[in-house]
């Protein structure tokens, strides 16, 4: 996905519509700031994986906090290369990207989820079999919430594949 499709979206997404949506990325990132700034109360954007954006598109960001300082926080969720990413590139100076990074103000990391969060996950998506239950959660191979949701989904569609062949 390209930068200006990227915020297209957000726009979209934050439900402005205006003119410059089809405009230069320069003016979209403008009109993403300027309902940001005209909302009532804050805002919070989080941006998942961002370890997977470009130093440039890092830049766009850059732009966008720096025009909604007042109006909205940011969250950047990422793998722990992104930390080493980030400061790698301050180091080596790359343009824009310590500035960037002179704006964030703390760096997380979390842990792994622990057996109820991953309980919890488990439940909501249906999984009531204690012994299924018990093997998805305390499985090393299913650590991460995203590993154990791709662990269900991917049951889910055997389970339906396995239901469809019984009524042939």
């Amino acid at each position: 996905m390209t930068p200006k499709v990227f915020y297209q979206e957000l726009l979209s997404t934050i439900g402005f519509r205006n003119k410059h949506s089809g405009k230069s990325l320069y003016h979209i990132i403008d009109s993403i700031a300027y309902f940001l700034n005209s909302a009532r109360g804050k805002n919070l954007i989080v941006f998942d994986e961002a370890g997977k954006f470009s130093p440039r598109e890092l830049l766009y960001i850059h732009d966008l906090r720096d025009s909604t300082l007042q109006s909205t926080g940011y969250i950047l969720t990422g793998p722990p290369y992104f930390e080493r990413d980030v400061l790698k590139n301050v180091k080596n100076e790359l343009k824009g990207i310590p500035e960037f990074h002179r704006r964030i103000n703390n760096w997380i990391e979390l842990g792994l989820p622990s057996y109820n969060e991953k309980l919890a996950l488990c439940k909501h998506y249906g999984i009531i079999d204690s012994r299924l239950v018990q093997s998805l959660c305390k499985s090393v191979e299913f650590e991460t919430l995203s590993l154990l949701y791709d662990a269900i989904f991917n049951f889910g569609l055997l389970v339906l594949r396995e239901l469809g062949n019984d009524n042939n």
